[in-house]
């Protein structure tokens, strides 16, 4: 996936994780509505920021991704793997030895799949519960932060069940929910400038539509007008200095930046 570098971006993650420069939150860009981490850092798919309406549940998924940092989840399920692989090339050989002992390729097979789904199985069981205790990070978050679960709960019941008993690593969406429902309240959430700044770059659908036609102008090479002045100048000479419009002192705004 490719991963956009976007200053104003990371540093609104950042701010969320009060400045702890231990992990960084980047957006990379995909058609697939996901959040991930690999190692210590945290990933957004353009089509999540695109999905996401308010800014109580773009936080609350932070927090999830984050849960998994602070339990070293990659680095655990990286070593089940590799154990997984280690223990799945012995089996393969277990396989083979039983159907030339016996003449009969269907129980190599047979013993292959009983092994593997075994190997299934144990993964699955450690994705769910690494996944439970993200959620029990994410839900101290929200208290702490007194966020509004109501958009999220909204996402969660939009988000297709996996039926697959080997490969769903998550909690069932309606357990999710149940606990999320205690946090919810009615009203809207007000989302920030920096928020719909980042939904209009990325998703055009912010709920401030200058932010959205600013971003539809400059991909046309233009530059429109902001009425809305809830964001600094320099939000905008940042966009305008990237695509190298040549009305501006790219020298000048880029040594302040």
């Amino acid at each position: 996936m490719e991963i956009i570098r976007d200053p104003i971006t990371e540093e609104y993650f950042q701010n969320l994780s009060n400045n702890n420069e231990d992990f960084f939150t980047y957006i990379v860009v995909d058609s697939n509505p996901n959040a991930f981490v690999i190692e210590n850092n945290i990933y957004f798919t353009t089509e999540l920021i695109k999905l996401i309406e308010d800014e109580d549940t773009l936080k609350s998924i932070y927090y999830h991704e984050l849960g998994h940092i602070e339990h070293n989840h990659f680095a655990s399920k990286k070593m089940k793997v590799l154990d997984a692989k280690k223990a799945n090339s012995i089996s393969n050989l277990l396989s083979i030895g039983l159907a030339v002992i016996s003449g009969d390729p269907s129980i190599g097979i047979a013993s292959s799949l009983a092994i593997n789904q075994k190997l299934l199985n144990d993964l699955s069981y450690n994705s769910i519960k690494f996944e439970m205790q993200a959620d029990d990070f994410m839900i101290s978050k929200i208290k702490e932060r007194n966020l509004n679960t109501k958009g999220l709960i909204n996402f969660i019941e939009e988000l297709p069940e996996n039926q697959n008993v080997y490969f769903a690593t998550h909690p069932r969406n309606e357990d999710r929910v149940n606990i999320l429902k205690n946090l919810a309240r009615k009203e809207s959430v007000i989302n920030s400038p920096e928020f719909n700044w980042i939904k209009a770059k990325y998703g055009k659908n912010s709920k401030i539509h200058d932010f959205n036609n600013f971003f539809i102008n400059l991909e046309k090479g233009k530059i429109s007008q902001i009425e809305e002045k809830s964001i600094p100048n320099s939000y905008l000479n940042y966009e305008i200095y990237k695509k190298n419009i040549s009305q501006l002192k790219n020298e000048e705004i880029f040594q302040k930046l």
